[in-house]
Order: C-alpha cells, then structure tokens, then sequence
C-alpha cells in the first residue's frame, strides 16, 4: 500500500487510538453482499425463508454487476472456462447452443439464476442464430481478470 492510501484508509477507518476498525474495513471491501443483506433488500428476515412466503430472488439485473460476479467467482476458483467450452465446439466456430453455455458454467459450479443465464444468454447471443452464445466474446470479458490478450506481441500494453 502507498502512503497516500494508507493515509486514506487511516482517515476513513481510523480512531483516537491510532488503530484501524478492521472489520468496517474489511466489510466494506468485500464485493459480496452477506446473505443477510440480502434479505434485508428483500424485506425477509430469518423466518421469512421457512415461513413460505413468496419471494423470488432474480439475481444481478445489469450485465454489468453480472459480469462483476462471475469474474469474481472465476478468479476465486480459478477456472479457465475456453477448453470447457471448446469441448462442445469441435469445428471451433466460436459459438455453441444455449444449453450448452449453459450445462459448462453449471458444471464448473457456477450458480446463475435462470434469469442471470437468461440475461447472459441474449447479450452474447449470435446475431443470426438466436439459439446460439458466442463464448470467444463471453470468455474474452472473463479471461481479461488474469492478463489481457496479446501481452506477448506488446508487452507494454496498457488498457
């Protein structure tokens, strides 16, 4: 950490005492919201879930967040998701049907909500076949987490 960050985390999260509330610190740097937060956003407390209520969850809304997500839960697991995918495209075009998209993030333990899959789905959709997802962009937006593409021929290169 430079000093001009450590000075900045010292002013936000510092007290009299010259000590860091650590676990303030550490909250809010976590980029995943707590399961209780979450029912706190859905108006649900801890009975609510077994009550029967109806509440659905529909997952991230914005490509964006959704994006955010996954990149976070590949990079945590480490998962490199193109030969997963190129398992299922033996002419290498590039784009495999939907179902498929979607069995290898479900066996790569990623859990989406049919709505995340869906949204998913129609952003990287082939423009002329609706019933295929280009994975060499979906993968490309993923892969960007470890190194960025063509680092090899411009080693400088900055994004």
């Amino acid at each position: 950490m430079s000093d001009e960050e450590m000075t900045a985390v010292q002013s936000i999260y510092g007290t009299d005492n010259n000590e860091i509330k650590y676990l303030e610190f550490i909250n809010d740097g976590t980029p995943f919201k707590t399961f209780e937060k979450q029912m706190e956003e859905l108006n649900m407390t801890k009975k609510d879930q077994y009550i029967g209520k109806e509440r659905t969850f529909v997952g991230e809304r914005e490509i964006t967040e959704l994006m955010f997500k996954l990149k976070a839960q590949v990079k945590k697991d480490r998962i490199r998701l193109r030969e997963f995918f190129q398992d299922h495209d033996p002419l290498r075009k590039g784009h495999i049907i939907k179902q498929k998209f979607r069995g290898v993030l479900h066996t790569q333990k990623i859990s989406l909500t049919n709505e995340e899959y869906e949204n998913l789905e129609n952003y990287y959709s082939v423009p002329s076949d609706d019933t295929k997802v280009n994975y060499i962009d979906f993968n490309e937006a993923i892969e960007n987490i470890f190194t960025y593409k063509d680092l090899e021929k411009n080693p400088l290169k900055k994004t």
